[in-house]
């Protein structure tokens, strides 16, 4: 079942799991940005602005003999515990979040962009009760080069800004060495009856008299500009804001060196055995790591022997286990370690929370024991990783069939997302949104995250043309190309520390202009 709004026009859609419609065991009320509940498996999309209360109504508890010790809440993967009342009504136990009781987490829980929140309760007979829900600002049409902000007006809190979509520039506009100034298309459309859009300031595409209206204007970018600035602003004083950042170069690009060693292990699995209750197989995966093998050792200056590839029969639980502990533990100091994961990810059916990487052997109704737990490779990644530069990527988000599905959305990526970025020095890129899938080149062989980062290997990422693809430039790089490519469908997901933002991770000598 699915219900959507015109994006523009009201900035926000709602969209309810594919399939059969799932129990309604809880409801999810966001009383900032709506009046009506939702039910578990739903996704929801919102203005950019804070979750500051919600609610969950857990419901029939007491025809099910459920406590308030055994109804519980995390907000993206963790739990809330103290931080929400639980009161009986005539639904059941109601359980809810205030600024006031928020504040008794001394750690930031919500996320600016995306937020998974989960229910969890047990009768006394020991049966489980699981609902999520996905929250999260609409990215399908952000360029993930540029900046995007919004500011809610003051006497309208739980209004909604105008949208900008912009259709050009594509790529960061650059001045060269040798121009004193370039030109630049800055073209698209913003929404909102009675609003008005500005670009670096001055006025462009005339007040705004339908839900979308198209702008379409030259700027000169001179050498000492920073960024275009493209902003909408609506009548009661909502606004919305694109950045694109400029790059000037300042001089010839230098040569660069690379410090320490480079390590890498790929893990991609396509089939997983012949045994009773195995992972549907994925067309890909394998051939995706043995491609970014080659490209490593061929483009990125990384040495066979410090490859440790595992695909199909080789990817056993125990060799994945010790992928993450004894051969990432070989990078040390000013290493680098690239972790790039291909497999089913995997929600365990009778214990939602609990996920699962899917490996060789892997049963779909014995996950426990035939799969590798991300919690363990959390605890493994913690005690072996012992190098400064860090870099983990994970295809986990895959399509799969209705009997291996929860009754809820597939929080996978989201989950990876939070749960290897938290070190210091550590990097993070997830193939997708909570409960996206995973996409396939059209009439190729490989999937599209391995496609472009195999093209960011070949120095393609290199936006400020200075011969280097620092990690933020390639995380960007891909996540923009993934979700042109899917027409926003799969929208890459990533998190850099501001250590390892600026690590090079390839040279870009030989590498093509962007375009």
């Amino acid at each position: 079942m699915t219900m959507r709004l015109p994006l523009l026009a009201a900035a926000l859609w709602v969209a309810a799991g594919l399939g059969q419609e799932p129990r309604r065991d809880f409801e999810l009320l966001l009383p900032d940005f709506f009046e009506t509940p939702f039910a578990g498996g739903t996704v929801i999309d919102v203005p950019e602005r804070a979750i500051q209360r919600l609610s969950v109504q857990v419901l029939q508890t007491s025809e099910r003999n459920i406590g308030y010790g055994n109804v519980f809440l995390k907000v993206n993967g963790k739990g809330m515990g103290n931080a929400v009342d639980r009161v009986g009504n005539e639904k059941g136990i109601l359980m809810t979040m205030t600024p006031f009781t928020a504040g008794m987490r001394p750690d930031e829980v919500f996320d600016a962009k995306e937020n998974v929140i989960e229910a969890i309760a047990q009768d006394r007979r020991g049966r489980r009760y699981y609902g999520n829900w996905i929250v999260r600002v609409n990215e399908s049409q952000q360029n993930q080069l540029f900046i995007y902000t919004s500011q809610m007006a003051a006497d309208d809190p739980k209004g909604v800004p105008p949208d900008i979509v912009l259709q050009e520039p594509k790529a960061l506009p650059v001045v060269g060495l040798l121009e004193k100034s370039i030109k630049v298309r800055v073209q698209g459309q913003f929404s909102g009856a009675g609003s008005t859009l500005k670009v670096n300031g001055k006025p462009a595409g005339g007040a705004a008299t339908q839900a979308l209206t198209s702008f379409d204007e030259t700027v000169v970018v001179a050498r000492d500009q920073k960024e275009i600035l493209v902003e909408a602003a609506d009548r009661k004083g909502h606004r919305r804001a694109v950045r694109i950042p400029v790059v000037v170069q300042e001089k010839a690009p230098a040569r660069v060196r690379f410090a320490g060693a480079r390590y890498a292990l790929l893990v991609g699995l396509s089939r997983y055995g012949e045994q009773k209750g195995a992972p549907p197989l994925l067309a890909s995966a394998a051939a995706d790591v043995t491609m970014l093998a080659a490209e490593l050792v061929a483009k990125a200056g990384f040495k066979k022997e410090n490859i440790r590839l595992l695909t199909d029969d080789r990817a056993t639980p125990e060799q994945i286990r010790v992928g993450f502990s004894d051969f990432a533990a070989q990078a040390a100091g000013e290493d680098l370690l690239l972790v790039y994961v291909a497999t089913h990810g995997l929600h365990d059916p009778s214990r939602a929370e609990n996920l699962y990487v899917a490996a060789h052997g892997t049963q779909m109704d014995r996950l426990s024991t035939t799969a590798v737990a991300f919690a363990d490779l959390e605890k493994l990644a913690g005690q072996s990783i012992r190098c400064n530069n860090t870099f983990l990527v994970f295809d986990v988000g895959h399509k799969l069939e209705d009997e291996h599905r929860i009754a809820g959305k597939n929080l996978i990526n989201r989950y990876v997302l939070n749960l290897f970025s938290d070190e210091q020095g550590r990097a993070v890129l997830v193939s997708g949104a909570a409960d996206q899938v995973s996409t396939q080149r059209s009439g190729a062989a490989t999937g599209a995250l391995a496609h472009w980062l195999a093209e960011s290997l070949a120095g393609k990422a290199d936006g400020n043309r200075d011969n280097v693809v620092t990690a933020e430039e390639l995380f960007r790089y891909v996540a923009e190309q993934v979700r042109v490519e899917s027409q926003g469908a799969q929208t890459p997901r990533f998190r850099l520390a501001a250590k390892s933002a600026s690590v090079p991770l390839v040279s870009a000598q030989a590498a093509p202009r962007l375009k």
